[in-house]
């Protein structure tokens, strides 16, 4: 038989807080995956989860700072995929090495395959 952990309020409170948080961002990522990154928008995401878009605001003030949260694993992956050290536009940097491809991209949104709209 297995224990179960019993949480205060206080606990299953924040865990379901940070179980949401994820649900948005997978949301996200596969809106960007599948539609491309300036597809993304809060009311597609509400309407996922089947929730209301101002509930959304409970995690995420507006679309930026839901970038802002993609972005560190974006970068990681980026930089997994084409070098550690991004390197700037030179050319031994990302951008000098072609890296700006649709794969290295669609890391950034943490896919395989899908659409990638980039903005120049």
């Amino acid at each position: 038989m297995t224990e179960r952990k019993t949480l205060s309020p206080k606990q299953r409170r924040q865990r379901n807080r940070e179980e949401m948080i994820e649900a948005i961002v997978n949301s996200a990522r596969q809106i960007m995956r599948e539609q491309g990154v300036a597809a993304l928008n809060l009311n597609e995401i509400a309407r996922m989860l089947g929730m209301q878009t101002p509930s959304l605001y409970e995690y995420f003030p507006n679309k930026l700072a839901l970038y802002d949260h993609l972005f560190p694993g974006g970068y990681a992956a980026f930089s997994r995929l084409h070098g550690a050290d991004p390197g700037g536009c030179g050319s031994s940097g990302w951008l000098g090495r072609g890296a700006a491809s649709d794969d290295g991209l669609r890391s950034m949104v943490g896919g395989e395959s899908g659409v990638v709209q980039t903005a120049v």
